[in-house]
Parts: C-alpha cells; structure tokens; sequence
C-alpha cells in the first residue's frame, strides 16, 4: 500500500481520545479499516479532510493534551518530516522480493513470503480459498522483531493447485516438509481458520517444533463451519457471487475492495482449484472440528493464544483447552488480523515475548 483515502473522522477536532478509541476509517486499494488511537488526549487537528488521499507515513491529526499551545502544534506540523515517495522500481523490488517456491519430496511447489531476519521464526497460515497475503497487515510489522515465513497451502495461491484427500494430516505434512527443506526448526504458528486447523494438526505432528501456537477464528475445538458459506465460495466463479462470499467474512462488508475480489476471482479460475476447494471442504469443512485434544495439545495449552471476532459469521465459537488465553474483538468478523490488526499484531508479539522467555527458562 502507497496511499489511503479518508472516509470520515470518528472523532471530531477538540474531542478526546483513549487507546484504542476508532479515530478515523481510511479506504486503500485492498480495504477499508479504521485507525485506532494509541494514546490518551485530545484530537487537537485534523489535518487530512474526508475524500483527500494521502501517502502511507503522511501526518493526518494531532493529538495532544489542552495544555499544548496551538503555537506548539503549529511548529510540530511543520517539522514533521514527509514520507519520500519511492521509485516504481523499489516498489516492485519491495513486492516481489520476499516471494519464493519450495519444492516438497512429493513433487508438490509452495509458495511463500518471507520477511525479517532476526528474533524466533513466526510461521503463518491463512485461511479457506485465501492466501500468503491475508498477512498483509501483520507479517511487515511482526519481521521486524522476528523472522517469519507466510505460505500458500496446498491448492491455494501459488502453489501447486492439486492435492490427494485434502486432508488436514496432508497440508499439515505439506507444511512440516516445507519447513524440514528450508531448515527451519523451532517456531512460533499462527493460523487463521482452516490454517488454525492446520496448525493444530502441525501442532500434533512436530510438538518438539513448537513454542506458541496462535489461532485466530479457529476452525477448531468443536467449532462448525458455515455451510452455506463453505458451498458457495467454493463454487463462486462470478465477481458478484465472490464479492457476496467476501463480504460475510469482515463486520464491516464495505471493506472488501475491488482488487481483493478480483484477484479471489482470478484464483478460482485457475485449473484444479474447484476441484481442490471442494475436496478440502468435503473432507474437513463439512462437519464439525474434533472436540477431543489429544495430550500434544493439552501440553501446548498454555503458550496457546485464541484470537477471534465477535461479530464471525463463518466458524461458531469452540471449547478452547484450559490454560489457553481467549482475546475477543468487538470491531471484527471472520478476519480480526485484516479488521483490527494494531491490536492483534500487539497480541501476537506479546505472546511470541511470552515464549521465548519460557524457552529460555526451560534451556
């Protein structure tokens, strides 16, 4: 993302704001969401108007205590240093550098986003029908505290379209195969939905290979997927019928953009995906997710972290095993990583905290 247009200040100039208060809603090219603020105080200006598009990195309010003078405010605003817009060719650098391929012992190709180079390695897994970019929000800010890997499961975005049962053991292998060729060991996962399953399912293959486990509108722990939901994704191919599939997953449905439905649009035409989609929902999305943990996963349950929105009308909530920390959004749907990202990236990199000091603990 390069720019943003403001829709609408939540807070009027001279209104007081708290952590967390929604303060203004700014629509980009991939969606609509709201800036939270991260400080108490009073929103002094509001310096970027609704319809105006300005770059990411732009000052667009102050908030300040009323005991700052205007004269104050005014030096601030104009010391603040601008955002320098970058070339095309360093966007398309930025864009396309983290992407690469790993080839699996089965013949199979994933693809995956890679970002950072410091810190434990945070691996994550999107949801049904989706891809390595739901982390669009999350993966820049979390690598830069640690190293992390986005991939693109079996049958989804750029990997390898087809798969054999679509089985949960058969992506949470594809997975664990990808992360033996890469060398990678020891991580912190985070899942999203059909990922969260996947993740659980990794969970109880690798537990030795686990420090957290972070899962976000889980399809798991007795949950039920929405079927209608389910079928109709699964089989959509029009613009119409994604966007209406699209729209069930966020609280707010005017946050789908153009582009994120097309490109949905673009995948789901591509050979072997139908068929692909539909084997996973048959084998796992169509009834409901194992109540039973198994004695991996009650191990795990507290450097367990559940994520979800109050308003998801895709996965009903489950039975989450003792010891593991719930954290409920109220401004989010099926996607609180995509709706309140500040708050769940804020989430993660405490929980990521939290393991790598128990880890050293048990060294």
């Amino acid at each position: 993302m390069e720019q943003g247009t403001i829709i609408g200040w939540q807070v009027a100039e001279g209104g007081s704001t708290a952590p967390g208060l929604e303060l203004v809603e700014i629509e980009t090219s991939k969606i609509a969401n709201t800036l939270e603020a991260r400080q108490a105080g009073v929103l002094r200006r509001q310096l970027a108007k609704p319809g105006e598009t300005v770059a990411c990195g732009e000052l667009i309010g102050v908030i300040a205590s009323e005991g700052v003078s205007e004269l104050e405010i005014d030096a601030f605003v104009a010391e603040f240093t601008r955002p320098r817009p970058a070339t095309s060719g360093a966007r398309d650098a930025a864009s396309s550098a983290p992407t690469s391929f790993v080839e699996l012992p089965s013949g199979m190709r994933l693809r995956y986003l890679s970002r950072g180079d410091q810190g434990s390695v945070v691996v994550f897994l999107h949801g049904f029908g989706g891809d390595s970019n739901t982390w669009l929000f999350n993966q820049p800010d979390i690598a830069q505290h640690h190293t992390t890997f986005a991939f693109d499961l079996p049958g989804h975005g750029g990997s390898t379209k087809q798969v054999n049962s679509g089985s949960l053991a058969e992506l949470a292998g594809s997975i664990g195969s990808a992360l033996d060729k890469l060398g990678v060991e020891r991580i912190d996962l985070v899942g999203h939905s059909l990922g969260a399953a996947v993740a659980l399912a990794l969970c109880e293959l690798r537990p030795a290979r686990i420090a957290s486990v972070s899962l976000m509108a889980p399809f798991a722990f007795g949950s039920r997927a929405n079927q209608v939901f389910v079928s109709e994704f699964a089989s959509a191919q029009r613009s119409r019928d994604v966007q209406r599939c699209l729209a069930l997953l966020f609280a707010n449905p005017k946050a789908i953009r153009r582009d994120m439905v097309e490109a949905v649009v673009q995948y789901k035409r591509l050979d072997g995906v139908t068929d692909t989609l539909g084997k996973i929902a048959t084998r796992v999305l169509r009834q409901p997710a194992p109540v039973e943990i198994s004695s991996a996963l009650k191990t795990l349950a507290e450097r367990m972290l559940v994520i979800r929105g109050i308003h998801d009308n895709i996965v009903s909530e489950g039975q989450e095993p003792l010891g593991a920390r719930v954290e409920t959004l109220i401004n989010s749907g099926h996607m609180p990583h995509m709706e309140e990202p500040e708050r769940v990236n804020a989430l993660l990199l405490e929980h990521f905290a939290k393991a790598d000091v128990a880890g050293a603990g048990v060294q």
